[in-house]
């Protein structure tokens, strides 16, 4: 009997000691998502929770390999001495240099879904046997195939109106699942505000709009618009700050005595007075306060910034590298320093350009150039036939200067079409180049500062040519002041800068091919006919005026010598009419010189220009005292003699004259 109680109890405790291992174990198995599409990877980790000392573990996994494709799999307990999985068996073994408790995730298994799959739940189950001859956990999850869904195009089931939305649908084209969205109401269509009643001074007045889609219809209240008074408005109550006033007369609308309220006054408010200075980095405040009532205002000002205007460049910037600015504040004395972009400013022109790093290589130097500024000539606008006149005669112009720079090579710089969109431009040769004058690549976009020239406006475009001539439009911004305009490129070559308010200059007209030469070709000999008969023209023209000229010489030839040999028939005249006095003083004169072997003088064909002779004559007659004999210029201006002589003035001591008092001093 003592030896079966002894077998039983031995039974028992064997049975209570594998319960006791099978309970001190456990086993959940974790998936990565509980949702995947087709196509995607979920990895399962398998956490062991036990109790037990061991030194091996063994794992069987089981899954849908219709659904599922082995991914990948494998242990993570630390310090293993073997470790393997075989996929085609599903079963895998796990050897530890020692015993240990492995808690935690001792494995994982991944899975890649299948591209056709379809959508379904599938499960993945895994056995883990704890121990050589231990007790084997088990833990099963699962996770859900969504289609990787390929959507066609939405299409309405229920259109949206002005107040209500509507409903639209798109069909999975693998699965055949819905999705459904919905459409935003429309909203009213209203037409502009009509008035259905006009506002008085005293009632209000309303307005509608209608919606052209649906037809409803929105009103809304005019405000009665007041009595207005005239000038003839007297005031009773003067309207301060803090109170209205009033006043009465007759409202010019509705012709209504009326005693109405006037708006309250403008406060008087005095001078700021600043209750708390700014700072470079405080905000300051301020107040003034009416001097009527009292109202006081405030006002807060925004912090002054620090001045770092007087500093040290420790660093010049270029296009290829930052700058550093170092400084103190003049204000606060706070040290600050500044970097600035990497840049370039051209003298010359004023052009600015800004990066960054790494868009031009080190020793990168900036090239600009002005290769052209063009402006539209001021001309007089003319009206009616004189337009077409110039017109004309600006072709011909144009014409005549291709003709005669036929065959010479064109030094003209190209306008690469800019001319064609304005007649106000300029062309800018910018680029960035090495030290071998060589162009560098540029790896990013540079910004480019244009000051505008006077007289450009704010309606301006900046153009990028490239190497090619090629012209491209960049977007432009032109500052607040209106004096600068930037645009952005990512290569640097030729930039053009257009006012768009100038609008090109009228050209030829160009035709195409062997129609254009033979026209110039007609217009050409037409210039050389009209040239032709231009020529003989003025050469006819100038023999008829040198006939008219030889004419007219002859003529006043004739006319001279009549008027000489009136002039002459006068003297005679006048020489017989001489009185006796002036025959002695000639006869005088005429026997001094007989005396001295000189020729005889007739007075009378004296012209009216005093000559060697006449002085000579004068010269004698002083020296003996006699009287002069004065010729007449013309025979209207000779003078008049009188009858009776002046008396004489007392003769001067006589002296045999000489060849110097006859004839003057020898040159």
């Amino acid at each position: 009997m003592k030896k079966l109680t002894v077998i039983i109890l031995i039974c028992l405790l064997a049975l209570m000691s594998a319960q006791s291992v099978f309970a001190a174990s456990s086993l959940y198995l974790d998936p990565s998502v509980a949702y995947a599409k087709q196509g995607d990877t979920v990895t399962f980790n398998a956490v062991l929770s036990t109790s037990e000392t061991v030194d091996n573990l063994g794992v069987a996994v089981a899954y849908d390999s219709s659904l599922l494709e082995f991914s990948g799999a494998g242990w993570t307990l630390p310090d293993l001495a073997v470790s393997n999985y075989d996929s085609n068996l599903c079963y895998g073994v796990a050897q530890m240099n020692s015993a240990t408790k492995p808690n935690g995730t001792v494995f994982y298994i991944s899975f890649r879904i299948k591209g056709d799959a379809p959508v379904t739940t599938t499960n993945v189950s895994v056995n883990l046997t704890v121990g050589s001859g231990g007790a084997t956990v088990s833990s099963a999850s699962s996770v859900s195939i969504t289609c990787n869904h390929q959507w066609g195009a939405w299409t309405t089931v229920t259109q949206a109106t002005c107040t209500e939305i509507g409903v639209q649908e798109r069909v999975c084209s693998v699965c055949g699942s819905k999705q459904q969205s919905y459409i935003d109401a429309k909203g009213h269509s209203y037409s502009d505000w009509q008035t259905v009643r006009e506002a008085t001074c005293t009632e209000g007045g309303e307005q509608t709009r209608a919606c052209s889609v649906c037809g409803a219809v929105q009103s809304r209240n005019i405000a009665a618009t007041g009595h207005t008074l005239g000038e003839s408005a007297q005031i009773i109550t003067e309207a301060t700050c803090t109170k209205h006033g009033q006043a009465k007369g007759t409202c010019t609308v509705c012709g209504q005595e009326v005693t109405i309220e006037t708006p309250f006054a403008a406060h008087k408010y005095g001078d700021w007075y600043t209750i708390v200075q700014a700072t470079c980095t405080e905000k300051g405040e301020r107040e003034h306060e009416c001097r009527e009532c009292g109202h006081v205002e405030r006002q807060k000002s925004l912090p002054l910034g620090h001045d770092f205007s007087q500093g040290t460049v420790v660093t010049q910037a270029t296009i290829y590298s930052t700058g550093l600015f170092e400084a103190k504040c003049s204000r606060c004395g706070a040290e600050g320093s500044i970097i600035s972009p990497c840049s370039h400013t051209d003298e010359e022109t004023g052009i600015y350009l800004e990066t960054v790093e790494d868009v031009f290589p080190s020793g990168t130097a900036v090239k600009v150039k002005l290769l052209d500024s063009v402006r539209p000539e001021t001309k007089e606008v003319k009206k009616g036939i004189a337009k077409y006149v110039d017109q004309i005669t600006e072709y011909f112009k144009a014409l005549y200067e291709r003709v005669r720079n036929f065959g010479k090579k064109e030094t003209e710089i190209k306008d690469y079409g800019v001319g064609s969109i304005s007649s106000a431009y300029d062309l800018y040769e910018i680029k960035g180049i090495n030290g071998d004058g060589d162009k560098e690549v540029q790896k990013g976009d540079v910004s480019l500062t244009f000051p505008i020239p006077e007289g450009f406006g704010r309606n301006i475009a900046v153009y990028a040519i490239d190497e090619n001539g090629n012209r491209k439009d960049l977007p432009v911004t032109v500052d607040m002041t209106g004096k600068t305009v930037t645009a952005s490129s990512d290569d640097l070559n030729v930039f053009a800068l257009a006012n768009l308010d100038s609008l090109p200059e009228r050209k030829i007209p160009q035709m195409p091919g062997v129609l254009r030469l033979l026209i110039e070709a007609l217009l050409v000999l037409l210039l050389i006919i009209s040239w032709s008969i231009s020529g003989n023209r003025r050469r006819k023209l100038k023999a008829i005026k040198k006939d008219m000229k030889a004419a007219e010489k002859e003529e006043k030839a004739k006319e001279k010598e009549a008027k000489k040999e009136a002039k002459a028939k006068e003297k005679e005249e006048k020489k017989e009419e001489r009185p006796e006095e002036e025959k002695k003083e000639e006869e005088s004169i005429d026997d001094l010189l007989f005396k001295m072997d000189l020729p005889k003088i007739d007075i009378a064909d004296t012209e009216t220009k005093a000559s060697p002779v006449s002085s000579l004559r004068d010269q004698i007659n002083e020296d003996l005292g006699v009287g002069t004999v004065s010729t007449p210029e013309t025979p209207a201006e000779a003078p008049v003699k009188a009858e009776t002589a002046p008396e004489p003035e007392p003769a001067p001591v006589k002296k045999k004259p000489t060849w110097d008092d006859i004839f003057g001093e020898k040159n």
